[in-house]
């Protein structure tokens, strides 16, 4: 793999949520990075329903109005179970030639701009967030190959799948919000893939088995290993995307996995619990996850793994 392609690998992860405004607010400010210039999407074709406009490139209609039903339905399927608040947002699917000029050059990055609760995503599956990751499935193991099966696509087929499958988390970090939770960066990462994986695995299952297996998806070659392991090195900023950013997508993608852990196991009551212990104050990560396991062992049995 060539190094400017490992680059995009280690760095994708970073489009998914850092630039979301409760992530900055989570990292320490000599930590913080800029969100992305304003998206003007001006001349781009739209469809809207339900508060949700999902803005696509040319010839990419069909796939549009799929994703605009799916959102809807996740809006709708949480207005009913647990009451959030009424909020705008916008699904960019875009083609290379429609990405923001700041962007082009990491065609294939999902990222978002928190002020105007904008998701934009790559229309197509030749950007670089597959271009980096098809070549580590040689070395994923049989658990994985046999989600991939089970979402009924092969694993490259698969991959290619992910970067609008990310869309999907940031989504959940707007459910987030709307719910009402100000919470530390590394919960924020786990709450918005709990929101997002609570409703497909309800109304989706084979596109959640399709999300779990590319997060099983490492950035690592076996035998290789994160500097950093223990929860309190992620929340004090020693990992960041300046700094590590191989570390900070394996930071990410264990907390998608505990996500799945205890959306399988507790689904909704999970976060109706955590609301109620939480209350209406900011909490450090800490106090957060004594809150959490009070609920469910999944953190600290993680976190004994992880010191």
């Amino acid at each position: 793999m060539n190094k400017p392609i490992f680059i995009l690998l280690l760095f994708f992860v970073l489009g998914i949520t850092l630039a979301c405004a409760s992530n900055r607010r989570a990292i320490p400010e000599n930590k913080r990075r800029k969100g992305p210039p304003p998206i003007d999407l001006t001349g781009i074709e739209r469809i809207e329903n339900n508060g949700v406009t999902v803005c696509y490139s040319k010839g990419f209609k069909e796939v549009a109005i799929e994703n605009l039903e799916r959102l809807n339905k996740m809006v709708d399927f949480y207005k009913a179970t647990i009451d959030i608040e009424d909020f705008k947002f916008t699904f960019a699917l875009l083609a290379k030639e429609d990405y923001p000029d700041h962007a082009k050059e990491i065609y294939g990055m999902p990222f978002c701009s928190p002020e105007q609760n904008i998701v934009v995503v790559p229309a197509t599956d030749d950007g670089c967030i597959v271009q980096a990751t098809l070549p580590q499935l040689r070395y994923v193991d049989q658990d994985t190959l046999d989600l991939f099966e089970a979402g009924g696509v092969t694993p490259e087929q698969g991959v290619k799948m992910y970067p609008l499958l990310i869309g999907y988390h940031e989504f959940g970090h707007i459910i987030t919000e709307s719910f009402g939770l100000k919470l530390s960066q590394p919960i924020n990462e786990f709450t918005a893939t709990y929101f997002a994986i609570t409703f497909l695995d309800k109304f989706e299952p084979e596109i959640a088995s399709i999300y779990e297996a590319n997060i099983n998806v490492s950035p690592y070659k076996p035998g290789e290993k994160p500097k950093y392991t223990d929860i309190d090195s992620f929340s004090l900023g020693k990992v960041n995307p300046d700094d590590s950013v191989a570390n900070y997508d394996w930071f990410q993608k264990e907390f998608n996995k505990i996500a799945f852990e205890i959306s399988e196991t507790l689904g909704l009551d999970y976060i109706i619990k955590f609301k109620e212990k939480l209350g209406t104050d900011r909490l450090s990560t800490r106090e957060e996850l004594k809150l959490i396991s009070e609920i469910t062992p999944a953190f600290e049995n993680w976190m004994k793994e992880n010191r």
